[in-house]
């Protein structure tokens, strides 16, 4: 079964949209480690000129 163990959305200009989410992931790799399954997503901000960023980490765990 697979279990969120991090959801992150957050509000960007355009410009650092991508910059920000790879920063996001790397440093969620480094803290939860690699054998997480990692998920982004970028859209558009409800505003002119920003975006929505979306990181969510799910970890396999097996059932008790």
């Amino acid at each position: 079964m697979k279990r969120t163990i991090l959801q992150a959305r957050i509000v960007t200009t355009d410009n650092d949209a991508q910059t920000l989410i790879t920063a996001l992931e790397r440093h969620a790799r480094t803290l939860l480690g690699d054998d997480v399954t990692y998920r982004t997503q970028t859209r558009h901000g409800d505003r002119a000129g920003y975006s929505r960023v979306y990181l969510t980490a799910t970890r396999n765990e097996d059932r008790l």
